[in-house]
């Protein structure tokens, strides 16, 4: 057939690439047929001069194929139409010397050949317009394809053409496809904003319009995405399937129906808070809604609530990005900015079986569920296997069945690093990738091997073959090193960058290594890595810097990142291998939902043909560790309240606070019924307390599993629930959102700490000094608060007095390579790069969580005087400033170095307090070269310019990718 194919006049090349596009569309490869295409020439090689026919035919499969790659955005459309339009032009010319051509007889049946392939060419030209937007409804367009491939099979089946028309076939195959993917095709049955939504992702104006949805996509909405009976929803769907495009959908229909109503987005990390908020605003900008345009607003990631943040929330925001901790707090306080709660969107889901941090957000989830009954959930994530379980427990009757989701993006292969070598000497070494069973791989066989080239030394450690894999796979993308800590990952990229050439000059790399040497000296590896596109990305670099290095990475001018798993939550960039040296997470062994997140990030959409997740292993032992750990499936999401239960070996212990230390886990509880008495009563709990422990997860599985785990729940629940009778610190326990254990045991220590209850002792100027005593004074106090735990999984033990100086220091402008100092490490060194700073960056939020809750206990009761600059005291601790006017530009994501100058032109400018922090963006936004200069002479951070600035203030905001 391909051979009277060919003899019919379509070359190989194309009849290849045609099945190629038929076969990928109608196996639902739509991104991996789009990018092999990208490998085609689709530029009809005859003229239409004396071959009318064949030139027909070639421009034909060239449109489809085309309509099917959408390189460019609209370009190949365009260029699709363009030669639907060039033959209506030259159809007469080139139809009338094509018959003449012919012999008399035959005549008769050319031309009905040609009307056929007329009727196939109509295929082409009806799909096209839809996909401009200016067909009819599917449904008709449907029919008229049908009848146009009807017409043209018969006509050629009449000629005897059996060949060609099992290609119309084919063609008719592939535009039915090509409608079902089309966006235009489900926005029909949706809501006129969610429709409105579509038409600006096509917009011709974006840079990389969304033209058709993913299959995957197409069975959330088939499955009842939409369906708003539905209480709660889970959508359990593979990394890069398009699980946010879906969540924007139903953000849509909720505003739709619900004008007023909020919406909170729940992550996990600072990163994905703004991530996500630069993704919504991109997407949402400019849209035109009944209402008013979407207000997309971001919190603070730390726990503490800002007088000014606090104030700013309460602006007209549609949908707050957040992360759990902050959303609790929020409730806690009945904050206006959460008070009409509609939807709440819980992405990477599976970490409710994450340690205190999944408990808090499990009990937050049923403290919501409860307090606000008209709320809907829709919960994210690429496993969650018992996800019918989660939807009993949020949404009762209304919500069947999980939507659970195969579909991939793109293919993965999974495999062995390896070290072989040959009989004689060394030249004989080569490097291995041998596949091994995974369920990331399914589709390749194991056991397959290949070279990926000779090695001229030896590789026997994890550590050299990692390095090896990386320099050899960073020719085909992006990669990433997953290391086991933060002096790995700055050991490794060291490493790996000294065998690579500078890579070219680039804006924001030149920015973010001018900006490295204000923050971590000049001698800061880290510079030396980037000129050559090597990364390190850990907890413990500031974040502001490791927004820049992923920003760097989606630039594609960072080729290799040695990075720990703090970039499994969610950030998306693009990454073409990665390779897993390590099966640990530190000291702890890497759970399978981590190495699930981190592999699932190999492989580009419509970038790589396929993703590639190494494993370098240098003995036969680590070989068999890692397909036994390649075995695994990703565990059920189990309530971390059952583990606490399982480790309580008395209930008739005393609530006190070394109760709770001992048992850090249960502090979410006992806040979870006292925020509930502190909303209602105690008589009125006590009468409906099971109702209220049912809105956990850890009674819903409890209760057909363990009926003895179930009733100490209950009776823990009760007796606590008795210590609130006359308790009057419940207001507090809120605000603060300690356990009240925690806040009676600070009001115990007033009497030793009488300076903490002078309003004037927590202002700035007191704290802030050269000396760091008050300071300290307070560390005392938060580092023995079982829900701060300041000492919590730290490498060394923790020195208050030196943490009081680092803190003071820090707040008071000093740049992190000073802060390295004070604890006697060596900038330049590996250690320095990491130790400290991993340290530090993990301890800020509890810190000045901490240091708020601390104002807030020891101040209440008194009259409310004015407490001048002492509400800013924990926003200062967090961002590392000494002005409010610095607190509020570090929340509009101002960096650092240049907030403190930027504050004084503020006040300066008498501009007083912002109004809402699109008023600060739009200040900073507005700035000349000369304002910027300014506040930089007013710091005095040498080695950063104006220019400099403004790039990472772009990058930042999400400005350089709106312009």
């Amino acid at each position: 057939m391909e051979q009277e194919l060919a003899e019919e006049g379509l070359p190989p090349a194309l009849n290849l690439a045609f099945r190629l596009g038929i076969a990928g569309l109608l196996g639902e490869r739509n991104a991996e047929v789009r990018l092999d295409l990208s490998h085609f020439r689709l530029d009809p090689s005859s003229d239409l001069g004396d071959r009318w026919r064949d030139g027909l035919l070639q421009r034909i499969c060239c449109a489809f194929l085309l309509l099917v790659r959408k390189d460019g955005g609209w370009s190949d459309i365009d260029q699709a139409l363009e030669y639907v339009q060039q033959l209506r032009q030259e159809q007469k010319r080139g139809e009338a010397r094509y018959l003449e051509q012919q012999p008399e007889e035959r005549q008769p049946w050319v031309a009905v050949e040609l009307l056929a392939l007329y009727h196939a060419l109509r295929l082409i030209s009806l799909v096209g317009s839809y996909l401009l937007g200016k067909e009819p409804g599917s449904q008709r367009l449907r029919l008229r394809l049908d009848r146009h491939h009807s017409e043209a099979v018969t006509l050629l089946l009449r000629c005897q053409l059996v060949p060609l028309a099992h290609l119309v076939d084919l063609l008719w195959l592939g535009c039915h496809a090509l409608v079902q993917n089309a966006l235009w095709t489900h926005a029909e049955r949706l809501d006129p904003v969610t429709r409105a939504f579509i038409e600006s992702l096509t917009s011709r104006a974006r840079a990389q319009p969304v033209l058709e949805l993913w299959p995957g996509q197409q069975q959330a909405l088939e499955r009842h995405l939409l369906d708003t009976y539905r209480r709660a929803i889970v959508v359990e769907m593979p990394t890069s399937g398009g699980k946010t495009l879906l969540a924007k959908f139903v953000m849509l229909q909720t505003r739709a129906l619900q004008p007023e109503a909020r919406i909170a987005y729940v992550v996990p990390t600072r990163a994905l808070v703004n991530q996500i908020t630069l993704d919504l605003r991109h997407d949402f900008q400019g849209l035109e809604l009944p209402g008013g345009p979407l207000h997309i607003e971001q919190t603070v990631p730390a726990f503490e609530l800002d007088p000014t943040e606090g104030r700013l929330l309460t602006d007209a925001i549609d949908v707050l990005v957040t992360t759990p901790e902050k959303l609790d707090l929020l409730i806690r306080a009945r904050h206006p900015v959460v008070r009409d709660l509609a939807l709440i969107i819980v992405d990477e889901a599976h970490n409710l079986g994450d340690g205190d941090r999944g408990l808090r957000l499990e009990l937050l989830l049923g403290m919501i569920k409860r307090d606000f009954p008209r709320s809907r959930f829709l919960l994210l994530s690429p496993f969650v296997p018992n996800a019918d379980e989660l939807l009993r427990w949020l949404g009762n009757d209304r919500s069947p069945l999980p939507i659970v989701l195969d579909w991939k993006p793109g293919r993965k292969v999974t495999g062995l690093i390896y070290e072989e070598s040959g009989r004689q000497a060394a030249q004989q070494r080569s490097l291995i990738f041998e596949t091994v069973p995974s369920i990331h791989s399914t589709e390749i066989e194991p056991g397959q091997r290949i070279t990926l080239g000779p090695l001229a030394q030896p590789r026997n450690s994890k550590e050299k073959l990692s390095a090896a894999a990386a320099a050899i796979f960073a020719e085909r993308g992006s990669v990433l090193v997953l290391c086991r800590g933060p002096l790995t990952a700055v050991k490794r990229a060291r490493q790996i960058s000294r065998g690579r050439q500078p890579v070219a000059s680039h804006e924001l790399l030149d920015a973010t290594c001018h900006y490295i040497a204000v923050e971590q000296g000049p001698d800061s590896p880290l510079i030396a890595c980037l000129e050559r596109g090597v990364a390190y990305h850990h907890s413990g670099l500031s974040p502001e810097l490791r927004w820049l290095i992923e920003d760097l990475i989606r630039a594609q001018v960072v080729h290799v990142v040695c990075g720990t798993t703090t970039l499994a939550q969610g950030v998306h960039f693009p990454i073409a291998t990665v390779v897993i040296e390590t099966l640990k997470k530190g000291s702890e062994d890497l759970s399978f939902q981590d190495f699930g997140n981190i592999a699932g990030r190999a492989g580009r959409t419509l970038i790589d043909s396929i993703g590639i997740v190494a494993l370098p292993v240098s003995t036969s032992q680590q070989k068999e560790d890692v397909r036994n750990f390649l075995r695994q499936e990703a565990q059920q999401v189990i309530s971390q309240l059952i583990e606490v239960l399982a480790r309580i070996d008395s209930l008739e212990a005393k609530f006190t606070i070394d109760f709770v230390r001992k048992h850090r886990l249960l502090s979410p509880l006992l806040q979870f019924i006292a925020h509930a008495v502190h909303l209602f009563n105690y008589q009125t709990v006590r009468e409906e307390l099971e109702d209220l422990i049912q809105s956990s997860l850890a009674y819903h599985q409890l209760r057909k599993k363990d009926e003895e785990a179930l009733k100490k729940l209950f009776i823990l629940s009760h007796r606590y629930l008795e210590t609130l009778r006359t308790n009057r610190h419940l207001a507090l326990a809120d605000q603060t959102g300690f356990s009240t254990p925690s806040v009676n045991w600070l009001l115990a220590q007033r009497s030793e700490y009488p300076e903490l209850t002078q309003p004037e002792n927590w202002q700035p100027d007191h704290l802030f000094r050269d000396d760091p005593l008050p300071l300290f004074r307070r560390l005392q106090l938060i580092a023995q608060l079982p829900e701060i735990d300041l000492s919590n999984k730290r490498r060394k033990p923790l020195s208050l007095p030196q943490l009081a100086q680092t803190m003071t220091a820090w707040v008071n402008g000093q740049p992190l390579h000073v802060l390295a100092r004070l604890a006697e490490q060596q900038p330049a060194s590996e250690q320095a790069s990491g130790e400290l700073d991993t340290d530090f960056f993990s301890q800020l939020s509890l810190i000045s969580w901490g240091m708020g809750a601390l104002e807030t206990i020891y101040l209440s009761g008194q009259e409310a005087p004015d407490r001048g600059e002492a509400p800013y005291v924990p926003a200062m601790l967090y961002f590392g400033v000494r002005r409010k006017e610095a607190v509020w530009l570090r929340m509009s994501g101002v960096p650092r170095p240049v907030a403190e100058g930027l504050a004084q032109l503020w006040k300066k400018e008498e501009r007083g307090e912002p109004a809402n922090f699109s008023q600060i963006r739009r200040w900073v936004n507005s700035l000349s070269e000369a304002q910027w200069q300014e506040a930089l002479a007013r710091t005095a951070p040498t080695g950063l310019t104006a220019r400099d600035l403004r790039v990472i203030w772009g990058s930042l905001t999400g400005e350089s990718r709106a312009r």
